[in-house]
């Protein structure tokens, strides 16, 4: 059977699997005075390209996580009808990490990851793509329809935690180029001083990028006190920026930004605020802010911060492309070649990039 294996790597022969997630909801009492609207996740998937490749699938492992609610299971096989199913039941409204991974025996033979919403009344199918894991062979996996696999144009839009120190918009294209020349992929920003999302939706140039329809991905970051103090505006420009995006055959993802300084806690607030939106509109979160916290609990000694104790130095601005290079691509920056800031120590480079790449896992629930 190796033998097979190293024939199909050789020749490129991907394994392809189609999962269909189909979301459906209905209504459960979850107390005498609440009706709450739940809903169930039925999975149905295809095991037929496994076994025309000689496999014999003895396990589908499926996990579900939501923020604070993780779930998973075993599906069931039906090796006459090649088929695996299974249901997630009462789920409360929102997005869903899918995880799944394909065994025969104690062989991982095939992994893939996607997302699915849950909305009330609603019914969704969604596309998740398995492929084989053979030897040393490793296949990236794509996060179905949540964003392009490889976005060529993306758009940074906020205020001066974007294009503080030379602008994420470079670092983050530098980045890429560096591991991935071959993808010539652009990047600009639209970003001025204490913008608000409001006035992005408000400011002309901001409109005029959206409309273009260039960019595959749109990266919005919102003014940093804004989703603790005001989230409902949050929200609403959020929403109104997203729905501009989605019209112009874009994609949008957001940048969570860091607490202040001496209000450590604030990232309790912004992480919410940050995933609520995320959940809302079924968009990718960049958790930034999050990876600052673990360094806070695991360095104090590490400074991300400029004197003012709000806006990024060189090193917070570094660890925010490395937390928005690895989220965008499903890939780890650590040993990324391109630092982007020429006085970084080496000790500050590998510290950033597992920093970040830790945070993102676990934020994901990726395996490392």
């Amino acid at each position: 059977m190796r033998l097979i294996l190293k024939k199909k790597t050789k020749l490129l022969i991907l394994f392809l699997i189609l999962l269909f997630v189909i979301i459906s909801s209905c209504s459960h009492k979850s107390n005498p005075l609440t009706i709450e609207s739940m809903g169930d996740i039925p999975l149905q998937m295809s095991l037929s390209p496994a076994y025309q490749m000689g496999y014999n699938v003895s396990r589908v492992f499926v996990k579900i996580r939501n923020q604070a609610y993780q779930d998973s299971m075993n599906l069931r096989i039906n090796a006459d009808e090649q088929t695996a199913q299974g249901t997630f039941y009462d789920l409360i409204p929102g997005l869903y990490n899918i995880d799944i991974k394909v065994y025969d025996d104690t062989l991982l033979i095939a992994t893939g990851s996607g997302q699915g919403q849950v909305i009330p009344g609603q019914n969704t199918i969604i596309h998740i793509r398995l492929q084989m894991l053979t030897g040393d062979l490793t296949i990236e996996v794509d996060w179905g329809d949540l964003f392009l696999q490889v976005p060529k144009k993306i758009l940074f839009i906020g205020n001066s935690y974007t294009y503080a120190n030379e602008g994420l918009w470079e670092c983050v294209k530098q980045m890429i180029l560096s591991a991935h020349p071959d993808w010539n992929v652009e990047t600009a920003h639209v970003s001025s001083g204490g913008f608000t999302l409001e006035d992005h939706y408000q400011n002309q140039q901001t409109l005029t990028a959206i409309n273009s329809a260039y960019y595959d991905l749109v990266i919005l970051q919102e003014q940093s006190t804004r989703p603790v103090y005001e989230p409902e505006l949050f929200y609403l420009y959020a929403t109104k920026l997203d729905s501009l995006i989605r019209k112009n055959n874009g994609k949008t993802a957001f940048y969570m930004t860091h607490a202040r300084k001496n209000i450590p806690d604030m990232i309790d607030d912004l992480s919410f605020a940050y995933n609520y939106i995320g959940n809302e509109l079924n968009a990718l979160v960049c958790p930034a802010g999050l990876a600052w916290e673990k360094s806070r609990l695991t360095d104090p000694l590490v400074n991300l911060y400029e004197n003012d104790g709000s806006h990024p130095n060189f090193r917070g601005s570094y660890l925010n492309a490395c937390v928005i290079y690895a989220s965008i691509f499903h890939e780890s920056p650590v040993g990324n070649s391109h630092v982007c800031y020429y006085y970084m120590t080496e000790a500050d480079i590998a510290y950033l990039q597992n920093i970040a790449w830790q945070t993102v896992c676990e934020y994901f629930n990726w395996d490392e």
